[in-house]
């Protein structure tokens, strides 16, 4: 991940907390969005009460434009 967001010119910062919340996440209001990597039976989270968006790996993959089937670029 730090891979992908430093290849598209963004900073990244990693963040160690349980589970996500609101509360917790406010206190870093540089973020645009967050990418929640953990088990993915608990990556889904309810994202309409948090400042910024909480994404999983795989829907950061598709914003950079990152995710390939075969040799072929979903968007390209």
């Amino acid at each position: 991940m730090k891979a992908l967001i430093a290849g598209a010119g963004k900073k990244a910062y990693t963040l160690v907390v349980g589970r996500p919340n609101p509360a917790k996440l406010v206190n870093f209001p540089e973020c645009d969005v967050f990418i929640y990597v953990s088990c993915a039976q608990t990556a889904l989270l309810d994202s309409k009460e948090y400042l910024a968006p909480v994404i999983t790996p795989f829907e950061a993959m598709l914003a950079f434009n990152r995710y390939c089937i075969g040799n072929t670029s979903l968007f390209s």
